[in-house]
């Protein structure tokens, strides 16, 4: 069982199952094709079409099995193992009996561990379902977060700082070892189990009740991929393999491991998979009985990867994509051509991994270019565009519009934001849009930003004892929102203005000593894992349903997790008189573009560069409902206007006061015609992009940190940042 933990102070979503599960172990031998010549094809196995959420997979008796989370419905492959059918057995009888689902954990021979939501309690609760059928309370002391059951049927769990078993027939737990806090990665492999924490990766023999030493190989790959560039808890699943080693599978593919060996052999790629598509989580990873890796999906998609000997790589020639930072639109983009190209090999860089900062990010990448082995397509998003363009960096893209814009329909006031004239130098895939929402009596006296600060230091003088009114958790957020907002008015086409930076500063001073408080704030957007703090609008919009001294700020990103809530507000079961704006005032015309794609003067492969910019436009691309923006394709947009044509894309959003009540749910309802031409109207006025480097970012937020802590004047504050924009000009 993997739990995807989306805390939040602000709600909960009870309807949407925060708590993803199931048991991924095999002990299916495999033949050992480590030294082998070939290839992994893969192919996507039939599942029922109203399957949503999908626990880990098992392997039992009769084949493999697992729980859709979303109707807690049972299924397993068929004979043929081609598909999958619902099953009803006694336990998936009981199973269904159970209210407030949010995670299950099955075991080989059938029975379940069920984690739930105890509206009494208002906390976890769990239960044990026995091959008849009954159900048992489980009693723990401590928040389970993990479960696996072992090829043997013991239980056992990850809890806030330990490693625990679960009886199964006193149905306590006893805790084994203590680990870290907080848990994302836990599974059973033979007699070991393995927990990756904060604090690193633990192994633990169960038979023989010790710790054993981490090899040091497993440690590092964990530990990377459980990094910042990955979004969400649960980031891989693991299953045994033959002569004592395992498989993994993470977003960048499958790997086979020997224990205590020194090296981790990927095997199957997950650029050019769909284990890398943005789109869907791998939670699952199973052996078949002929060798065949089997690879689950949260999303309720399966693949099967069967090894051909006679397999070879037709790859005659590499195409480099380069960003600072991971970016699901671009990574979905890399996956759709490689997918479709199958000659063309993708060496995706990623300048900022690991700790690599700007400043070094930025060296690299100007080394990689003067010698040479210069990237093809870029993505500019955190670059400095206008120096690339000075310096003849970047092609200009206008003469081969016919071949990435063939049907000349995205939008071009935002997709080619990026114009010098009658050249292009970068194309945006996707734009996201500042809002704000507020109570009626409110939001009509908000016509700047200045004005959000004042109104969030009158409530705190109204209240007090008020949690939050903006969920600001730190300077930087406070900072970050603010150029959301006064951005292109701080930044002008020389420099920055320092009379507006300074303004901006004592706005963010005011606004965070009134609104910052000692507590845990909205940390995720509905659905949207990894969001910065600065683009979270959602769950913040949720706090200001309930609470009219609440006020939201940030941008809408995408349909499903922002703007169906934004326009459902009034949907709230109980009194709420928000409102929600597009733009900070009704005449803002500012948009933020992303996914920037570029093509580098110097790279090597134009032609594969440019189709890579097509591939990412297309509708199939852009009909994609990632959290970085909506699509600037207007089939795409059509798409998701009229998604809800036949219905089916309604949900409910149970909420979840500050002060831990249960307040109400609001019923969200996919946007309607009307909505829709609505928000189709304003998006096509947009005329002012906002674009900002990362390293102009940087120098804004270093020296405005200092004045919010209090330790320099707001006007000494905008001196520091400009002396060194200064110094940066002049390198």
């Amino acid at each position: 069982m993997k739990n995807y933990r989306k805390t939040t102070a602000a709600f909960l979503a009870l309807s949407l199952a925060a708590v993803m599960a199931g048991c991924g172990n095999s002990a299916s031998a495999s033949k050992n094709q480590a030294d082998v010549k070939g290839g992994y094809q893969e192919e996507k196995i039939e599942m029922d079409a109203s399957v949503g959420l999908m626990s880990e997979i098992v392997k039992n008796e009769s084949g493999f099995s697992f729980y859709d989370l979303s109707t807690f419905k049972k299924y397993s492959m068929s004979n043929d193992e081609n598909g999958f059918a619902e099953v009803n057995d006694a336990v998936s009888d009981a199973v269904s009996t159970i209210e407030d689902i949010i995670g299950i954990c099955t075991s080989p021979a059938g029975e379940c561990f069920v984690t739930y939501f105890d509206l009494n309690s208002g906390g976890y609760a769990y239960k044990f379902v026995d091959k008849s059928g009954e159900i048992h309370p489980v009693k723990s002391d401590q928040m389970l977060v993990n479960a696996e059951f072992s090829e043997d049927g013991r239980l056992f769990a990850s809890a806030l700082g330990c490693i625990c078993e679960i009886n199964t027939s006193s149905y306590s737990t006893k805790e084994l070892l203590t680990t870290g806090v907080e848990s994302v990665g836990f599974d059973i492999i033979g007699d070991r189990i393995i927990s990756i924490d904060d604090e690193g990766t633990h192994i633990y023999n169960y038979k023989e009740n010790k710790e054993e030493s981490t090899p040091e190989v497993l440690t590092k790959f964990f530990g990377d991929r459980k990094s910042s560039e990955y979004s969400g808890d649960v980031e891989f699943d693991i299953c045994s393999g033959e002569n004592d080693s395992m498989y993994i599978v993470a977003k960048d593919g499958v790997f086979r491991y020997v224990m205590n060996g020194n090296q981790i052999e990927q095997i199957i790629n997950g650029t050019s998979s769909s284990i890398g598509d943005p789109s869907y989580h791998p939670n699952s990873i199973v052996i078949g009985e002929d060798g065949s890796i089997y690879v689950g999906f949260m999303e309720g998609m399966m693949t099967r990867y069967t090894f051909d000997s006679e397999f070879k790589e037709k790859a005659s020639r590499t195409l480099k994509v380069y960003s600072l930072e991971s970016n699901d639109t671009l990574a979905s983009a890399i996956n759709a051509f490689a997918s479709a190209n199958k000659d063309v090999k993708i060496d995706q860089q990623i300048g900022m991994k690991n700790g690599t900062t700007y400043e070094d990010a930025m060296k690299n990448l100007t080394t990689q270019i003067l010698s040479g082995e210069a990237p093809d397509v870029i993505l500019v998003d955190g670059i400095d565009i206008n120096n690339f363009i000075d310096k003849n960096m970047l092609m200009d893209l206008s003469a081969s519009e016919d071949i990435w814009n063939p049907d000349k329909d995205i939008l071009d006031n935002i997709a080619k934001w990026d114009t010098n004239g009658s050249k292009i130098y970068s194309v945006a895939c996707k734009f996201r849009v500042p809002a704000i929402a507020a109570d009626k009596s409110v939001i009509g006296n908000i016509k700047s930003y200045s004005d959000i600060a004042a109104q969030v230091e009158k409530v705190r003088n109204d209240n007090k004892d008020i949690l939050t009114v903006l969920c600001m958790n730190s300077p930087e957020s406070a900072i970050n929102n603010a150029l959301i907002y006064t951005g292109s008015e701080v930044l002008s086409g020389s420099g920055i203005d320092k009379e507006k930076l300074e303004k901006m500063y004592e706005d963010c001073a005011k606004l965070y000593t009134n609104d910052h408080v000692e507590c845990v704030g909205v940390s995720t957007s509905f659905g949207s894992d990894g969001l910065a703090d600065e683009y979270n609008f959602a769950s913040k919009l949720t706090n200001a349903v309930i609470d009219s001294s609440a006020m939201a700020v940030g941008t809408l990103n995408t349909f499903d997790c922002d703007l169906n809530l934004a326009t459902s507000t009034e949907n709230y079961d109980k009194t709420t008189n928000v409102e929600v704006r597009y733009g900070l005032t009704e005449n803002s015309k500012t948009f933020i573009p992303t996914c920037n794609l570029g093509v580098v003067e110097s790279g090597k492969n134009k032609d594969d560069a440019i189709k890579f910019i097509q591939t990412a436009l297309s509708t199939a691309q852009q009909k994609i409902d990632n959290t970085d923006g909506f699509p600037v394709n207007k089939d795409a947009l059509d798409y998701f206007y009229n998604k809800n044509a036949e219905g089916g894309n309604d949900t409910s959003l149970g909420v979840v006061s500050s002060d831990g009540n249960i307040s109400g749910v609001i019923n969200v309802e996919w946007i309607d015609k009307d909505e829709a031409k609505t928000f189709d109207n304003y998006i096509n006025t947009l005329s002012e992009p906002l674009v900002i480097d990362d390293s102009v970012k940087e120098i804004i937020l270093e020296a405005g940190k200092k004045c919010l802590e209090g330790k320099s004047s707001a006007s000494e504050a905008a001196e520091q940042a400009i002396r060194q924009l200064d110094i940066k000009m002049k390198e």
